[in-house]
């Protein structure tokens, strides 16, 4: 006998495998029955027969499609519970409802609270199978809709212009479509979370958990048990508390400053990316699967680090399958006027202050600076220059130089800088604009030609009487 598979059923095999159902029906027949039916057209089916098991597998992975009985342990509360709690947390999640004595009363209820659809039983298999494959196409929508909406706004947290942001942004959606392992090297306190979150945004894993933590200053013994979890007796019971990895499961987790681990903990981390597995603290005896992908918070001297050992190396190899750089603020300037500004804006609504700018002076002293704070400087100076704002208790909206901290003016700027005439001038009206080039103008004359009021006059083409009049309007003295 010959058997023939059309490319048809072989497409919807290897396209189906993708799609993840969970099935909670407190008879077991009918989850046998249901996840009979969908397994032989390649659909990946999980089942529960009671509300908190469900809740359970929802969590553990979020999928694509939900298909809950009406009627959960006698209760035709608990199915109608369970789409409430579906919807309001994971509402991407396409839900149908099946009941073997529904009403009309129910359907409705059950479409208003958010179901796809409304299956009485008994049904066949054609009839749920059209169901699901709807529900796919409207899941797939939602998710086209959503990439399409987070490609439009990919930029919205990476803020500036330069060619490394550029290169950055580019980085983001390039590394987002594969599964591995990435790492962002950036200056302490760098917004390096938003790198993070645009990166899993756009990846497969995006229905699924972000979970974030930051290493710095954090106590040993409770980063490890942050991670991994852990199970504690107490007084004969044992308290389960569920770690990162547990939480972050098929999805991301972002480590900040992970070269502040300690040594042991980063070759216990080693040891679950190589084993695919780990250990809650305080129970060596039950493995749990580990499905998660790392992006891990980096710091500028990192190899300094591995020079010195002071970073696990295979740790590092592990982590750094594609890599993600950002440079130091004065090694990309033309980014710092769009960083405050944006820093300005949030500090300013919570205080009601109005739109502020930076006067185009504030702009040029500010990309002069050399930063040696990187962000960390710059989120403490917009503070502080709100705070100076507050205190004078000016209504005005542009931010001029004066208003900046002293080190902004004169630290790591040489003594023959100059701030650039239009920057000067550019919030001057005309008469006063005008007032000021000349007052500079032939203060430079005179420099030129040694205080020589002659060879000035020579100079421009004005008569010496015409001048002297200039000068002393202009409170300018020559010889």
């Amino acid at each position: 006998m010959t058997i023939v598979i059309s490319y048809v059923d072989e497409y919807m095999a290897v396209h189906n495998k993708f799609v993840d159902i969970v099935v909670i029906d407190d008879e077991n027949d009918i989850c046998e029955m249901v996840s009979g039916i969908l397994e032989d057209n390649g659909y990946n089916v999980r089942c529960s027969n009671c509300y908190v098991d469900a809740v359970q597998l929802v969590e553990d992975k979020v999928p694509q499609i939900i298909i809950i009985d009406v009627w959960i342990n006698d209760s035709e509360r608990d199915g109608l519970r369970l789409l409430q709690y579906v919807k309001e947390n994971y509402p991407d999640v396409v839900a149908i409802m099946m009941s073997g004595h529904g009403t009309i009363a129910t359907a409705v209820e059950a479409i208003k609270s958010g179901a796809y659809d409304f299956i009485e039983k008994p049904f066949d298999a054609s009839r749920l199978l059209v169901s699901i494959e709807k529900a796919i196409e409207i899941s797939k929508l939602k998710s086209e809709n959503d990439v399409l909406k987070l490609k439009a706004k990919v930029t919205d947290n990476i803020l500036g212009d330069s060619s490394n942001i550029k290169e950055i942004k580019k980085n983001i959606t390039q590394f987002a479509k594969l599964n591995t392992r990435c790492s962002i090297i950036a200056p302490r306190g760098a917004d390096k979370d938003n790198i993070a979150k645009e990166i899993h945004n756009l990846s497969p894993r995006s229905q699924a958990m972000f979970c974030a933590i930051n290493c710095f200053r954090r106590n040993p013994q409770q980063l490890e048990m942050d991670l991994f979890g852990s199970e504690i007796v107490v007084d004969g019971t044992t308290q389960i508390i569920r770690g990162l990895f547990e939480k972050a499961n098929g999805g991301t987790l972002f480590i900040d400053n992970m070269d502040l681990i300690p040594l042991d903990l980063q070759t216990k981390i080693v040891s679950v990316f190589i084993n695919n597995k780990f250990y809650r603290v305080g129970n060596k005896n039950n493995p749990l699967q580990f499905n998660v992908r790392i992006i891990a918070g980096l710091p500028l001297n990192i190899n300094e680090l591995l020079l010195n050992k002071s970073f696990n190396q295979e740790l590092f190899y592990r982590v750094n399958i594609n890599t993600i750089n950002v440079l130091p603020l004065n090694k990309r300037v033309q980014d710092i006027p769009y960083i405050l500004q944006h820093y300005l804006d949030q500090v300013s609504n919570s205080y009601h202050l109005g739109q502020l700018t930076l006067s185009s002076e504030a702009i040029e002293l500010l990309k002069l600076y050399k930063w040696p704070g990187d962000m960390l400087e710059m989120k403490y100076m917009v503070d502080w220059i709100l705070s100076n704002i507050l205190l004078k208790e000016t209504n005005k909206n542009i931010i001029y130089a004066d208003d900046l901290p002293s080190e902004v003016v004169r630290n790591n700027i040489d003594d023959s800088f100059e701030i650039p005439f239009m920057a000067q001038v550019s919030h001057l009206g005309i008469k006063e604009a005008k007032e000021s080039f000349e007052k500079e103008y032939f203060k430079n004359q005179l420099q030129k030609f040694a205080g020589n009021v002659s060879k000035v006059s020579r100079f421009t083409g004005m008569e010496r009487s015409a001048l002297y009049r200039k000068l002393k309007q202009l409170n300018i003295t020559g010889n």
